[in-house]
């Protein structure tokens, strides 16, 4: 299932959702994208730190470099390229409402395309979480690690 700290953080957020631990699919499909990103970009940067910590990296800036490598529009824009035959449907959808939202202000280092990607790819991975797709959620978080071991063993 998924890691623990971010159970622990679903269980603080049963309060705003109905019985069975979901927002409404009606309030879901109301939340801008870039709402949905945010939240994805938090779980997207816990998911790459915990595979980090869980390598044995346990000095903090050896840590804070290796995750920096993936957690950046241009890495993961490349991890969604590598997975998107794997979403679903729905989540397709999700990610073209993110891809095409505003941009905003897309920082100096990036370019357009790879922060419109990272950004969808954010908003799908928040949408699971809003929506309570738990296991879903899981499915893309292990696509994650997978991504990673593969880039970190070279094969």
């Amino acid at each position: 299932m998924i890691h623990e700290l971010l159970l622990t953080f679903l269980k603080t957020a049963e309060k705003s959702t109905n019985e069975e631990g979901q927002i409404q699919t009606v309030q879901i499909k109301s939340i801008p994208p870039g709402i949905m990103a945010y939240m994805g970009d938090g779980i997207f940067e816990l998911v790459v730190r915990n595979f980090f910590i869980q390598q044995g990296i346990w000095d903090s800036k050896k840590l804070h470099l290796k995750v920096t490598e993936f957690v950046n529009a241009k890495a993961q824009a490349r991890l969604l390229r590598e997975i998107k035959d794997k979403l679903t449907d729905e989540e397709k959808t999700i990610l073209r409402r993110g891809r095409n939202s505003n941009a905003g202000n897309v920082p100096r280092n990036t370019n357009v395309s790879d922060y419109r990607y990272s950004t969808a790819f954010e908003a799908v991975l928040g949408y699971l979480m809003l929506k309570g797709d738990y296991d879903r959620l899981q499915v893309l978080i292990t696509l994650i690690e997978e991504y990673l071991h593969h880039q970190i063993s070279g094969n």
